[in-house]
């Protein structure tokens, strides 16, 4: 056959050849195709993985550029969520809320390490409302059950106070999503209704020219060891914060754990009095941490129960006094902090508490007052000055605390051993 003379020959067998190759690539399949389908695939699955993985730090970014730009950098280490929560404040202001504590040294402390920076960045004011934690402590209460609450944040006095508010409904709950749990120290006081925002440990501060080097006390429980180191002794008229009672069974020998079992008996509590009787004749009643300071400057006592912190910037101010503290032995207190029921500004609060506790702000209050939190997170320890490791609160060289050894108890039992220490201190 002419397949030139008959081109629908032609046609119909050009036709049917490219039907067969067709059903040839069908039944075979074309692996060439097929991989690059699947590179398409893949490159597409690549690309979307690589995009979900900057849309956080783009993100993160993006709110940030919200702000003005001389707070960036306070902006930059902080969780994406807390920097939402401050955007939110910011957009809301500019405004105020009151935030309540003991006032002096400390107060001043976290206006430098955290209050001021978290004005810059939210523009709105801290207003501080200042009492003894006692006082501070009732407030909350009336101005709760009253439905007219001031402060937005209070610091309150233990840990078993706040357990005791928190299960009577005087504190919010917390969005513990905004904070880094797990930086906090194992036995830190943090759970939904409050968290720690600084550490302190007591012990003793002595004169040095009374007790020289070689001759110096080294456990606070010297206190009560007349024979090896007399003198006059400085007690605080009140028993919390200060562990006269522990010290005085703990150099009673009781081991530190059984302590506050101990103190819940009559039998433990008259052990201690008699402890403290023991040494009543060298004592000198003071009311205030920084009288227990001032009075070892001049000459009122030898010895005194103080805190870490009191002896660390008398000395930072003026290295030349005669001053030193043993920390060694002592014992630990922290101070939860909450937003009360009814809070006026509640997400202002939570984002200023969230910004406190961040690991930057508590290594810079450590460095500025020798107290605060040690937290397992960056930039911790590297941060930490020759001033903070020498003198700040070191959870490692005391013995513990009340806080994570029987957290209610001085909710329980304060009113018991106030009375003891005002009979001891009036001789009844």
């Amino acid at each position: 056959m002419n397949w030139y003379r008959n081109p629908t020959s032609l046609r119909n067998l050009v036709l049917a050849t490219l039907v067969v190759a067709a059903l040839s690539a069908v039944a075979c399949g074309d692996d060439d195709d097929d991989e690059d389908a699947s590179d398409d695939a893949t490159a597409s699955e690549q690309t979307q993985e690589e995009g979900e993985a900057s849309d956080g730090e783009g993100s993160k970014d993006s709110l940030i550029a919200q702000f003005p730009e001389d707070v960036h950098e306070l902006l930059e280490d902080l969780p994406e969520n807390l920097i939402q929560l401050l955007l939110e404040v910011r957009e809301a202001g500019p405004s105020d809320f009151v935030w309540a504590n003991d006032g002096g040294e400390f107060e001043e402390a976290e206006q430098r390490a955290f209050k001021e920076e978290w004005e810059e960045i939210t523009g709105w004011t801290i207003v501080q409302s200042t009492a003894d934690r006692t006082s501070s402590n009732a407030l909350l209460k009336t101005q709760v059950d009253a439905g007219n609450v001031e402060a937005s944040v209070y610091e309150v006095a233990d840990a078993g106070i706040a357990q005791q508010f928190a299960s009577e409904g005087y504190l919010e709950e917390l969005d513990l999503s905004f904070f880094q749990v797990e930086a906090f120290p194992p036995g830190s006081p943090i759970n939904e209704f409050s968290v720690d925002i600084v550490d302190y440990a007591s012990g003793i501060g002595y004169n040095t020219d009374v007790f020289p080097e070689g001759e110096e006390p080294t456990s606070p429980l010297d206190i009560f060891d007349l024979e090896n180191f007399p003198g006059k002794r400085c007690l605080f008229s009140f028993p919390q914060f200060n562990s006269v009672f522990e010290f005085a069974l703990m150099a009673d020998g009781v081991a530190f754990e059984d302590v506050f079992d101990v103190l819940r008996t009559d039998e433990g509590v008259e052990q201690a009095r008699a402890k403290i009787e023991s040494i009543v004749g060298e004592v000198v009643w003071i009311d205030t941490y920084a009288e227990s300071v001032q009075f070892l400057v001049d000459g009122e006592c030898d010895i005194a129960l103080t805190a870490n912190n009191r002896v660390a910037l008398r000395l930072l101010d003026e290295p030349d006094l005669p001053l030193a503290f043993v920390q060694e032995g002592g014992t630990l207190w922290t101070t939860p902090i909450g937003i009360p029921e009814g809070a006026p500004e509640y997400r202002a609060a939570l984002s200023a508490i969230a910004y406190a506790v961040v690991p930057r702000n508590q290594c810079d209050i450590l460095n500025i007052t020798a107290i605060g939190i040690l937290m397992d997170a960056p930039p911790f320890p590297d941060c930490l000055s020759d001033f903070a490791r020498e003198r700040g609160v070191n959870p490692e060289v005391v013995v513990g605390g009340s806080d994570s050894a029987d957290p209610t108890f001085w909710a329980e039992r304060n009113e018991v051993l106030q009375e003891v220490l005002t009979e001891i201190q009036t001789g009844n």
